[in-house]
Order: structure tokens, then sequence, then C-alpha cells
């Protein structure tokens, strides 16, 4: 489906969980801008008054048809329908779209699921990979500094209510969504760059172009465990 008929569809899902939510976004390839797109991707932050009103509002939905149920894993009889992740489909012509519904609850941040889940997978991988140089580790949809020099190790969780205060806390520039495909962010193909700070702000720029490079000698099984990078990277909305 070209983008923008998917991002009118995906605006169209977002008023429709907006009452239900304190905090609804657009992800994934659509927020990247990509040409074609294949898949839905919404990160809600439902209401709990005392419920779960998002789950409520999406039974609510099916039963409208104004969503529909979405198709199963290979191997699975029914299709994901947990807390954290629902995968449902949007009515469209010719055919539905696939919509992943991510839901951002307790103790998770916002801004690192909304990161992790806009993508793509390699920026995604990238931006975990390069945390844990940085002694931070990305897990559970939280963000944690790592004090190497205390025993046994400390875990401090860095707040990340926004998706800026994940780069902030890296200190790694913003990067717009659309250039976080592979070929567009110099970092996907040169992990050991020096990165600066951006400006702060709701709405960051980039200070100029990533110009040096610093080849890092770095003890890759202390700091990068693959397993923890593709758990954090497939296990905080599923």
């Amino acid at each position: 489906m070209e983008w923008h008929r998917a991002v009118d569809l995906a605006k169209d899902v977002r008023l429709l969980l907006a009452p239900c939510c304190v905090w609804v976004e657009i992800a994934g390839s659509i927020r990247r801008m990509r040409y074609e797109i294949n898949d839905i991707e919404i990160i809600a932050v439902p209401k709990q008054d005392p419920f779960n009103q998002l789950d409520l509002r999406v039974i609510q939905l099916l039963d409208q048809r104004l969503l529909l149920p979405g198709e199963p894993s290979k191997g699975m009889k029914k299709p994901p329908m947990g807390q954290k992740y629902k995968r449902l489909r949007v009515p469209a012509d010719p055919e539905p779209i696939q919509l992943d519904l991510f839901s951002v609850l307790p103790p998770a941040d916002f801004g690192i699921i909304f990161c992790i889940r806009t993508g793509s997978a390699e920026f995604s991988h990238w931006i975990v990979t390069e945390a844990l140089r940085r002694s931070y580790k990305v897990k559970d949809g939280q963000l944690f500094r790592i004090h190497r020099d205390e025993q046994p190790w400390r875990f401090e969780h860095i707040p990340c209510p926004e998706e800026w205060d994940l780069f902030q806390a890296l200190g790694i520039p913003w990067v717009e969504p659309r250039d976080r495909d592979p070929g567009l962010f110099p970092a996907i193909t040169m992990p050991s760059v020096a990165l600066g700070l951006a400006s702060p702000g709701r709405s960051p720029t980039i200070l100029g172009s990533i110009s040096t490079a610093v080849n890092q000698s770095i003890n890759q099984s202390e700091l990068i465990d693959n397993q923890s990078i593709n758990q954090s990277i497939n296990g905080s909305g599923s």
C-alpha cells in the first residue's frame, strides 16, 4: 500500500483509539515515510480507570467491524492478542492491512517503545547496541545506566517519557525517523563514530553531519550480549 493511503488509515485508527488512551502515536514504516507500507504500527498508552480501557475499546471496535481480527502466526490458531501486543487488521480496499498495536504498560517508558518500534530493525539493533557500548542497557522498555564501578553492578533506571530522552541520555544526536533506514544513518554502517549532543527540545534537529570516525577497542563479550539485544528489540512490545 502506498504511504499516503496507509497514513490516512493510521490516522483513522488513532482517532478511534484516542478516547481510551493517554497517548497514541503512529510508528513503524509509516513514521519513517517509506513509499511502500506493509502494515500499520500504533503505540498507545492506555488509560487505566480502573481497568485497561484500550482492551475494552478494541473489543468494541471488533464488534463494530471497524477493526478486524489479525492473521495468526505460523503454527498458531489465533493471532496475538496480549496486553502488550495485539495483531489486528484495518478494513481497506482491495484488502485489509495488518495493524500491530503495541501498549506501553508500566514500568515501560513510552520513549523507548516508540523509538524501537519506529525502526528500522537495523536502527533499533544499532541503538540498543550503542547503549551497551556506552554502559547503558535497554530492557523491558526501559533504559538503565550500568554502574560498572560498583560490585555487583548497579542498574539505574533513566526515565525516557519521550523518544528524545533516549537520544539525550546516550549522547547521540537526533535522527529523523525518515533517516533511520539502512544506508541513511551513518552509524548503522559505522557503529564506532564520535557523536555529539543535539540541542535539547521536544523537536530537536541534527547538529550537522557526523564527520569523525573513531576506532574503539571494546571487549564485545563483556559489553554486548546479542541475545539481550534481540530481547530488547523484540520483547519490548510483544
